[in-house]
């Protein structure tokens, strides 16, 4: 009862907006576009700005806050199909500029360093590149709230985690699925070019055997043709020899 009756509306409050936060955190890393990837991750780093905000960790709000800034403008530059490039080098050094502003020992390091990271990861529409160096930031995020209290990012992160090396698996087993599914198609595509093939040869067999026949019912044709002329020939001379022979008598 002694630990239950310490807790504040505070408290409540303030896990309540951490727990809203793991949720769109787990289901952007499920997520396979990126625009909507990046949606699910603004409103994560929206929540955990407010929750770092109402515990006094200043560096960490403003690394979300700024990462939502940054995560609608990759948005919108990879649906413009614009490079990125510029974008995570000025990003990254605004986090920079941050971190020094509002330092507070290796805390801010670890939230500052995280942030650049995970700009170069958000503007690469590579997944599987995003999901490994997430995996590194949420790690640096996992100590970070483990140092200012926050209990609800330290089960983000973990959850985050978890979410991103169930993605990976998932990536790869439809990378395999893809890869066999072309496999069998070009094996589909090749007994069919074969069974053709074997039609065109059996329909050229026929065909040859056909002319074939043809030449050789033309050559009977002719044969007997020039069997009539020769007993037609006979026959002239034959009556030609008897007429002849009356003549004589």
């Amino acid at each position: 009862m002694g630990f239950f009756s310490s807790i504040t509306a505070f408290d409540v409050l303030i896990e309540a907006i951490g727990i809203l936060g793991i949720i769109a955190s787990i289901i952007s890393f499920q997520c396979k576009k990126h625009s909507r990837l990046l949606l699910f991750r603004s409103a994560n780093e929206s929540l955990f700005a407010l929750q770092y905000g109402l515990l006094g960790a200043y560096t960490g709000m403003a690394m979300n806050v700024i990462g939502v800034v940054r995560n609608v403008v990759f948005t919108e530059l990879v649906k413009r199909k614009k490079s990125t490039v510029p974008a995570r080098i000025a990003f990254g050094a605004v986090f920079v500029v941050f971190v020094a502003v509002t330092w507070a020992g290796f805390k801010s390091l670890l939230s500052g360093t995280a942030k650049v990271i995970s700009t170069f990861a958000y503007g690469s529409t590579n997944f599987a590149l995003t999901r490994v160096l997430i995996f590194i930031t949420s790690t640096s995020w996992f100590v970070y709230n483990l140092l200012v209290k926050s209990y609800a990012g330290c089960a983000c992160e973990l959850l985050t985690i978890g979410s991103i090396i169930v993605s990976l698996i998932r990536y790869k087993s439809d990378k395999k699925k893809l890869a066999v599914a072309t496999a069998d198609a070009a094996a589909t595509d090749t007994t069919t070019d074969g069974t053709a093939n074997n039609y065109t040869a059996t329909a050229d067999t026929a065909d040859t055997a056909t002319d074939e026949t043809t030449l050789d019912d033309t050559a009977t044709d002719e044969t007997i043709v020039a069997q009539t002329a020769d007993a037609t020939t006979d026959g002239q001379n034959i009556i030609e020899n008897v007429t002849d022979e009356q003549k004589e008598n």
